[in-house]
């Protein structure tokens, strides 16, 4: 478990963005060794100087029965997009989404701890 590493996946990951293994957390359902998890249930947010379209995301809430999370877009300091999903504890939610040429992606949660299971991102240009 910690934060996620500079620049991982081409991204400035907010420092809320952690990883979470599975071994930490025998009850986590992934098919993944680590997950991304928003510590304290702070919001977190992934970023690059470059744009980048978000095609999707799995996640699940850990110790909630029933929360949401919304997945923001922005471009230029400006909200593109914006997506709830609803989650149940435990349950994986694959949401598909076309927030395309995007520079940032918010997930606010509203104090509730998520996993992110998957990020489907195509880069726009090199990174």
């Amino acid at each position: 478990m910690g934060p996620l590493p500079h620049l991982y996946a081409g991204f400035h990951w907010s420092e809320n963005a952690s990883f979470l293994k599975k071994e930490q957390m025998p009850s986590l359902r992934t098919d993944h060794r680590a997950v991304l998890f928003n510590v304290f249930g702070k919001d977190i947010y992934f970023e690059s100087e470059k744009e980048f379209d978000l095609g999707g995301i799995i996640v699940s809430a850990l110790w909630d029965n029933h929360c949401e999370v919304l997945v923001e877009g922005w471009i230029g300091g400006v909200q593109k997009y914006g997506t709830a999903i609803a989650l149940t504890r435990s349950i994986l939610v694959r949401q598909d989404l076309a927030f395309a040429n995007v520079c940032r992606v918010d997930l606010r949660t509203g104090g509730a701890i998520i996993a992110v299971h998957a990020i489907k991102v195509v880069m726009k240009g090199n990174v």
